[in-house]
């Protein structure tokens, strides 16, 4: 099935509600920092934008607005030791299993097995809900960066959740990748991820929420005729584990290595709940030597079809750097 057209759909829906044309992030090139060591000797933290919170720690605002609030988690903290607060997508799959959104038992199975070095000691989650100050976005991503080159990260896995999230989630990627960090964004919004331009986007074509699959024990989705077989190490880990392998193997070292931004081609198609079923991502134009990477201008997003129909009252802008100007409800 053809991926869902967000942004013409997020468009059509907050203009017929009347709201002005919103203005997002555009860029025209990323920029790239190449691997300079074999994954399986890499040091490998992730980012969910998820509104995924431990135990015991006070929840994310499910409603959060502007809200950078940036939660270190401990890479050994219990798969089942998470909730989720975030009003913006459907995650009942990723509240039955954490690993469809925020897949901390794959990484770790993944350092067990030898694919990557090991899992750094701190994972992430935050960046989460409408955040449409791009300035303040930045400063909070210069934070992350420091705390990644404390913990000796070699690569940044980040996992969007919502619309905004992928912008969002997009802005942070080129920052830290400027900074020097390599990363990999995995994405469920293909035009989404087309306009933003991290560095690398992996594109699935599954619901959002569920960016790595269903939840443990769902028996899984019948294959396309036309999708290439799984590759036989994953086969293996299925058989020894009964739980699919997270897809970060030699193909996306070649990926990491590529002298290429790996960004999703244009927009098709259209569907109200994409089935789970992966496709492959396109190059797109990395910024020419001693040429900064264009940012493009402030914006933000709506939520999902999954998030409420109730729109909210439009804060009015303040000004033109870090306001919601043209902001959605």
């Amino acid at each position: 099935m053809e991926p869902v057209k967000y942004v013409d759909r997020l468009n059509e829906k907050y203009q017929s509600l009347g709201f002005p044309p919103y203005q997002w992030t555009v860029n025209d090139d990323a920029p790239i920092t190449k691997l300079t060591k074999p994954l399986s000797a890499c040091c490998v933290s992730m980012l969910t934008t998820s509104g995924a919170s431990c135990h015991g720690v006070p929840g994310f605002d499910p409603d959060a607005r502007n809200d950078l609030r940036l939660d270190a988690i401990a890479s050994d903290w219990p798969e089942d030791g998470f909730e989720i607060n975030d009003n913006y997508y459907d995650h009942t799959d990723a509240s039955a299993d954490i690993n469809c959104q925020f897949p901390i038992q794959r990484l770790r199975e993944l350092a067990a097995d030898g694919m990557i070095g090991r899992v750094a000691p701190r994972l992430w989650s935050g960046f989460m809900g409408r955040i449409y100050k791009r300035t303040a976005t930045l400063e909070k991503a210069a934070e992350l960066i420091a705390d990644l080159k404390a913990d000796g990260v070699d690569l940044l896995v980040l996992v969007p959740a919502c619309p905004l999230d992928h912008q969002t989630a997009g802005l942070v990627a080129r920052a830290v990748e400027e900074a020097g960090i390599p990363t990999v964004l995995v994405s469920t919004g293909r035009d989404l991820s087309a306009q933003v331009k991290p560095p690398r986007t992996v594109f699935v074509n599954f619901p959002m929420g569920n960016a790595f699959g269903r939840p443990r024990g769902r028996r899984p989705a019948a294959p396309h005729p036309g999708r290439r077989p799984q590759p036989r190490r994953h086969r293996r880990h299925r058989r020894r584990t009964g739980r699919p392998a997270l897809c970060l193997g030699r193909g996306s070292h070649r990926l990491l290595q590529a002298d290429h931004a790996g960004i999703p081609a244009a927009e098709v198609g259209g569907a109200e709940r994409p089935p789970f079923r992966s496709t492959a991502v396109t190059p797109a134009p990395r910024a020419s030597r001693g040429q900064a990477p264009s940012r493009g201008p402030v914006t933000g997003s709506p939520s999902s079809e999954c998030a409420r129909d109730v729109p909210r009252p439009r804060i009015p802008a303040q000004g033109r750097d870090d306001a919601e100007a043209g902001s959605m409800p």
